[in-house]
């Protein structure tokens, strides 16, 4: 599943892909994800992959058992991008790339 735009909310929102992340987003500013997860994560891709995004919210999302990356930032292009309160210590890693803040989330493998 991907997005492109403004302002973008993702509240409550379970996705299961195939192949890929579960939510790409790209080229998009002023999005907030809330509550988002995925029940069977490809470890081989991120839950959540950014590219190019700005003023971006992550909060209170879940990694299930097999995750491997929750957020990937892909290039160098984003830009105040925040999580917090997640639940994240059962993927590998809860963040790949720069340029995120992080606040209270409760993580294995920063």
């Amino acid at each position: 599943m991907g997005f492109q735009g403004r302002r973008w909310l993702f509240e409550n929102v379970i996705v299961n892909a195939e192949s890929g992340p579960a939510l790409m987003v790209s080229d998009v500013t002023d999005v907030e994800i809330r509550r988002f997860t995925t029940h069977e994560p490809n470890p081989d891709a991120p839950v959540i992959e950014f590219e190019r995004v700005k003023d971006a919210l992550v909060q209170d999302c879940k990694a299930v058992e097999g995750t491997g990356t929750f957020l990937q930032l892909k290039g160098e292009k984003n830009e105040d991008i925040e999580m917090r309160l997640n639940r994240l210590s059962k993927a590998r890693k809860a963040l790949e790339g720069k340029g995120v803040k992080v606040e209270s989330t409760y993580s294995a493998g920063l």
